[in-house]
């Protein structure tokens, strides 16, 4: 079958300061994954970015009145802007370490204080934790990597423990207690939780549901769903805690001091959650469900098709689902099939080896969409003929 979208694939180009480095222009039809790019700025968070790179500022100032500004919009007591969710995990585990005492940050991560281990469901662990562990603290498993535990977790806390480590999202809440649960068992421990949520909005309202749960920090990227620069990310929660976290982060010379937010990053970050709180992402629904349904009318006859209203991670975009039953194909081998195009296209795929692939709309822009519908049409055509 001839390309279809050799034509509209001319309509879609790339910027001029990667193409002279010869890097192609990608359609991100999976998700604001970071190995991607995270998510796209908006007009309006672009701007700011270069206004604000016009001037200079003191940081230590502008991260204190970022930290309250957002703090108050969000309605949380305090907030602290860094260099991504990592950077993130990164201050609020040397922040339960040394709780505000300078003298034991300035001793992370080759001396530690007595409580210096963090209590992680098995179930939850991921390759993320390595921000934990640059502190100096351990990472201890508790439960079962199959199914939540069935004793008090505040029995597992010793004087080694620094706090509770729980991550939001539907895949990894599957198999593990729920948020109140483990806020309840830290409360009744006298640790502090710490939640992941990096992935978790949009919902924006999960900017401070978190929290409102029994979180006492929580840990944001700046540059997925909020569309934020990608280098950003946010920690809010208890004061005396975020407090903790200023301390050990940029620019102060203790351990999060690598981790480096620029005045550009901060205010682009400022300006993305002003406009996701003002807008919510109720308003983008409609767009995306009319890109799914041209999407949906291209795929061949004899693919089941269906459609989810949240991600594996629970965030509310809608994803269309292609499915088949043919043996000897997975997702893996179409992901490779679009990756090849005149235009390369990232397709969803829960499981390399799983019988369906997905699209996702949350960062496809305009000029894109047609070229994506072409582009499906035409990698299932030939597969599936």
């Amino acid at each position: 079958m001839r390309w279809k979208g050799c034509a509209l694939s001319e309509s879609v180009v790339t910027a001029e300061c990667y193409a002279r480095l010869g890097v192609r222009r990608v359609v991100n039809a999976a998700d604001t994954y970071t190995a991607l790019g995270g998510g796209r700025w908006s007009p309006g968070v672009a701007a700011a970015v270069t206004e604000a790179s016009g001037h200079h500022v003191s940081l230590t100032e502008l991260i204190g009145a970022a930290g309250s500004y957002l703090a108050e919009a969000i309605g949380v007591p305090a907030a602290l802007p860094v260099a991504g969710a990592a950077a993130g995990l990164t201050a609020c585990a040397a922040a339960c370490m040394t709780h505000g005492d300078a003298a034991l940050a300035a001793n992370l991560p080759t001396r530690l204080p007595a409580a210096h281990e963090f209590l992680m469901l098995k179930s939850q662990r991921t390759g993320y934790d390595a921000a934990i562990e640059l502190t100096g603290g351990r990472i201890r498993d508790i439960g079962k990597s199959d199914a939540p535990p069935s004793w008090d977790l505040a029995g597992e806390v010793d004087e080694r423990t620094a706090a509770f480590i729980w991550l939001a999202g539907d895949e990894f809440e599957r198999n593990a207690p729920s948020l109140e649960d483990m806020a309840d068992a830290a409360r009744r421990a006298g640790v502090p939780l710490i939640v992941d949520a990096a992935a978790q909005v949009p919902p924006f309202g999960n900017l401070r549901a978190y929290h409102d749960r029994g979180a006492d920090l929580v840990v944001f990227s700046g540059g997925k769903g909020l569309r934020g620069p990608q280098g950003s990310g946010l920690v809010v929660g208890e004061a005396e805690l975020v407090t903790a976290c200023r301390l050990v982060a940029f620019p102060h010379q203790y351990v999060g001091r690598a981790a480096k937010v620029s005045k550009e990053m901060i205010i682009g970050l400022v300006t993305a959650i002003d406009e996701a709180l003002a807008t919510g992402a109720a308003q983008s629904w409609a767009g995306w469900e009319a890109l799914l349904d041209a999407v949906e009318q291209a795929v061949p006859e004899g693919l089941t098709t269906y459609r989810v209203r949240r991600g594996r991670m629970g965030q509310d975009c809608p994803r269309l689902y292609i499915r088949w039953n043919h043996a000897g194909l997975s997702a893996a081998d179409l992901a490779d099939d679009f990756r090849q195009l005149a235009v390369p296209v990232e397709i969803g795929l829960d499981r390399p080896s799983a019988s369906e692939i997905f699209v996702n709309p949350f960062s496809v822009l305009a000029d894109e969409q047609a070229y994506l519908v072409s582009a499906v049409e035409d990698v299932l055509s030939r597969r599936f003929a």
